[in-house]
């Protein structure tokens, strides 16, 4: 059965991003804030693991500013709300190599958006969306659904049988976690692998899509 919805990871796929609490300290330090305390302020797992509440709804936007401006010790005022969600999404950056590929594939296939993050992946999406012409028939941001990859994919799989009638074996999903490539499998879906920030080349990518009988050209 042929391929008819290309679901898509946004980080490694799509953007590139920074470790959040570099990104934090960072805008702490301008603000006059002590960025040693932003690894205190969300739970004691490693890494981006910390971030658990806010990739799942938990936490809101404004929750997250209050935290990192008052548990820093930025004096009131100097860092508005508006300023610091500004300050903040700048750390996702789009992977320019993927988007004329994703611009083709979209006249030919639903795309879909798959994304463990917070209010950042919203707006990639409406970057791809309002900036570079890329339309998404879904998009499933996990800060939005309330649960995050591998167990978001039983949300997508329902949802796409449901609004569009497409079978998981007619969905492609494309990742850069091997663990949530084998999660889609599971699911009957086909995946495959990819991470744009180390496969740099285009080319690679595209003979991805060709070992599933997607062609370019």
């Amino acid at each position: 059965m042929a391929i008819k919805a290309l679901l898509l990871d946004l980080g490694n796929v799509l953007t590139k991003f920074g470790l959040r609490t570099l990104v934090f300290e960072r805008i702490v330090l301008r603000f006059g804030g002590n960025p040693a305390l932003v690894a205190t302020l969300f739970g004691n797992e490693p890494g981006e693991a910390r971030y658990w509440q806010l990739d799942t709804g938990k936490m809101s936007h404004e929750e997250l500013y209050r935290r990192i401006v008052v548990g820093t010790g930025i004096r009131a005022g100097a860092l508005p709300y508006e300023r610091f969600c500004a300050l903040y999404v700048t750390h996702l950056q789009l992977i320019e190599s993927m988007l004329p590929i994703v611009r083709k594939l979209q006249d030919r296939f639903k795309l879909v958006v798959v994304s463990n993050g917070d209010f950042g992946s919203r707006y990639v999406v409406d970057r791809l969306e309002t900036d570079h012409g890329i339309e998404f028939a879904e998009s499933f941001v996990s800060s939005e659904i309330g649960v995050k990859k591998p167990g978001m994919l039983a949300v997508v799989k329902g949802v796409m049988w449901q609004s569009h009638q497409i079978a998981p074996h007619e969905c492609l999903f494309i990742d850069d976690i091997p663990e949530y490539a084998k999660a889609a499998e599971d699911l009957g879906m086909k995946a495959f692998v990819h991470n744009a920030t180390i496969e740099t080349t285009p080319g690679i990518f595209e003979a991805k899509l060709h070992d599933h009988d997607i062609f370019l050209t």
